[in-house]
This record gives structure tokens, C-alpha cells and sequence, in this order.
């Protein structure tokens, strides 16, 4: 009973930076689902006791319980613990006020950047500031803005400037180059803007939605020009949306080259992207939520239609 109380806690904390009313209602059907999963006797017409309705062995308290495997990783902000990717504590965890990176040191690129993006947070907002700069954090490890210079590449946004307009220090950091990989111009201000395009649509219909974005490598991993910095040769995009029987989940795959057509066509379970990259996305999920949640694609509940 102690684990579930403690993933009731995890779940309440999403759902109180979703939003405060959001939280509070969240909070009332969640203790009338409770209430719900105790039994009482009901008397009949006459008075007498009715025999108690047969239920599952299992309680919905027990079935939530379930979902979720405690993970101690201190190292983390809280925040984004819960629903953080699987990330050694000696890795560069670089935090920022709106978003957390797990750079890698050898491509110099992000692996994963990691943020919530909620309906509250989009619409008009500050406007875009496009001044690229080094993360001194890292120091000579960090991409340059020289680095760019005469080769033909975008500076491409993992976390998009769009995303973090709610607030001046979200979007003054997102230009920093660790949140940047080299993108094909024509993927950058087409296809891949139009993903970004609609992951906004869909997180105004879902209300909130954790976002998981990064690169590709290949096994030449070309550099851009003269640096260390590697070409990705595809970009994805992992969407997760939880709830109180487990989420929701949605990945997307798409070549660092001009695309055209529906964005459904790159759409994938969350567990191709894991085996293109190695990466464990959810390691917070039980084998039978990651199942669920990562091998599958509700296709009606992402794009209306099966």
C-alpha cells in the first residue's frame, strides 16, 4: 500500500504543475475511485442485507500500484525524475529552467532533451530570440556557433524556441547549442517544423504531454565540417501522456533529409526508437505498462482514426 500512495504522489505532482484546478479535480476523482474500490453491504427493499458483489481479487489500488517500479535516482531534479530517461549520473545532465539535456560528449550532440509542454504554456507568448551561443558549463566540449558557419546545415532546435515562448529564460535558453543539432535546411523549416507544428495541436486537445526529442546517430557519424560534431542521420520525437491507468504513447522517426506527405507515415511505438538508440526511455514503467505503452500505438487516440 506504501508503493501506491507513492505513485498517487508522483501522479498528483504532474498533475499539479499541469495546472492547479486540473490538480484538484484530479484529486476528487481520484479519491471517489478509491472510495469506489471498497465494498459495503447494501440493504434491500426489506431491509435485509444483500449479498456482497462479487469484485476482482485485485483492487484498482493494487492494479495502479503495479504500473510503476521505484527508482532511487537523487541525481535527477525532481521534477523531471519520474518520467526521466535511463542516464548514468557521471553523464553531462545539463538543466535548465524549462528543460533537462543529457548531452553526449563524444558526438557532441544532445542524446535526449527532455520537457513537459502543457496547453497553459502556448499561444502568444515572447518573441523569438535567434542568438545561438556556447554552454559554458561544458566548456570545450560544447558546439560553437562557428562550427555551423559555410557548411550548409541548420542550427535545429530539439526543444523548439516555439515551446519555451511562455517565459523569457526558457527561451533565451533554448538557443543555447546544446539544445541544437546540424539539420538539412529543407527537414528543418519543412517537415520536422510541421511535426513541431502538431505536437502543440495535440498537446491543446490532451492538455499536457511529456515531450523526449534528439538524434540519430549512424554508425559513420559524419562530422559537421571541421569540429567533432556529428551529423545525425534521423531525428525522433517521443510523446508520452499519462493518466491514472498508465498513459499513452507516441514516437515519431524521421531522416535528417527533405520530407513530404502526412507526418503519420513517421509515426512508430516508442520501442523502435529505444532499439535505434539504446536508450531506455521510461525505465520507471513495469514490464507490463512498457508493453502497453512503448510496443503499441493507440492510433484513434493520437489521430482520431484507426
Amino acid at each position: 500500500m506504501q508503493r501506491f500512495f507513492t505513485r498517487v504522489f508522483l501522479f498528483l505532482r504532474f498533475s499539479f504543475y499541469s495546472g492547479t484546478w486540473r490538480f484538484l479535480g484530479y484529486c476528487a476523482c481520484l479519491w471517489v475511485w478509491v472510495s469506489c474500490a471498497v465494498t459495503r453491504p447494501v440493504a434491500d427493499g426489506a431491509g435485509r442485507q444483500a449479498p456482497p458483489v462479487a469484485v476482482s481479487s485485485v483492487s484498482p489500488a493494487e492494479e495502479l500500484e503495479t504500473l510503476f517500479v521505484p527508482l532511487d535516482r537523487p541525481f535527477l531534479p525532481e521534477f523531471y525524475a519520474t518520467f526521466a530517461p535511463e542516464v548514468r549520473p557521471d553523464r553531462f545532465l545539463l538543466t535548465y529552467d524549462c528543460f533537462l539535456i543529457a548531452f553526449d560528449s563524444l558526438s557532441r550532440n544532445a542524446k535526449w532533451v527532455q520537457y513537459l509542454l502543457s496547453r497553459e504554456r502556448l499561444g502568444d507568448g515572447v518573441e523569438r530570440k535567434g542568438n545561438f551561443r556556447m554552454e559554458p558549463r561544458i566548456r570545450d566540449l560544447s558546439p560553437r556557433d562557428a562550427d555551423y558557419r559555410g557548411t550548409g546545415f541548420d542550427r535545429g532546435h530539439l526543444a523548439p524556441a516555439a515551446d519555451m515562448s511562455y517565459a523569457e529564460q526558457c527561451m533565451y535558453e533554448s538557443f543555447f547549442l546544446t539544445n541544437v543539432s546540424p539539420q538539412v535546411p529543407a527537414f528543418n523549416r519543412g517537415i520536422w517544423k510541421r511535426l513541431e507544428d502538431w505536437v502543440r495541436t495535440i498537446t491543446v486537445e490532451k492538455d499536457s504531454i511529456w515531450v523526449l526529442t534528439g538524434p540519430v546517430l549512424g554508425s559513420d557519424r559524419p562530422r559537421l565540417g571541421a569540429s567533432e560534431l556529428a551529423v545525425p542521420e534521423a531525428f525522433y520525437k517521443v510523446l508520452y501522456r499519462p493518466d491514472v491507468t498508465g498513459g499513452q504513447g507516441l514516437a515519431f522517426i524521421l531522416p535528417n533529409a527533405a520530407g513530404t506527405g502526412d507526418i503519420r507515415q513517421f509515426a512508430r511505438p516508442i520501442r523502435e526508437v529505444e532499439a535505434l538508440t539504446g536508450l531506455n526511455f521510461f525505465p520507471v514503467f513495469s514490464p507490463a505498462l512498457s508493453a502497453r505503452v512503448e510496443e503499441e500505438v493507440d492510433w484513434v487516440y493520437w489521430f482520431g482514426t484507426p
